[in-house]
């Protein structure tokens, strides 16, 4: 099993490339969740905006199962928004 270092160079090697995919709006590093589960397996997270079936993408649009025999694991969280108003320094939000 690939070891930290390891994860993090093959995520450098193809973190571009996996940026250029629609749907795709981030890259990371973590434990591979599956079936809710999370395992004690290393993987390169790609977060999306929606899961969609592989059917239903182009082949150049999947993520790989797996890059340079390190685990992928994509994960959708919706669309990322900054926040609307800023804070003055010292203003706390509650």
């Amino acid at each position: 099993m690939p070891d930290e270092a390891e994860v993090g160079r093959v995520k450098e090697l193809h973190v571009e490339a996996i940026l250029e995919k629609p749907n795709v709006i981030g890259v990371g590093m973590g434990y591979k969740v599956t079936r809710n589960r999370r395992t004690n397996e290393l993987s390169v997270v790609v977060l999306v905006r929606q899961k969609l079936p592989e059917a239903g993408l182009r082949p150049d649009d999947l993520v790989s199962r797996d890059l340079d025999g390190v685990a992928t694991d994509v994960i959708e969280v919706g669309d990322v928004r900054a926040l609307q108003a800023r804070t003055e320094p010292g203003e706390v939000w509650g």
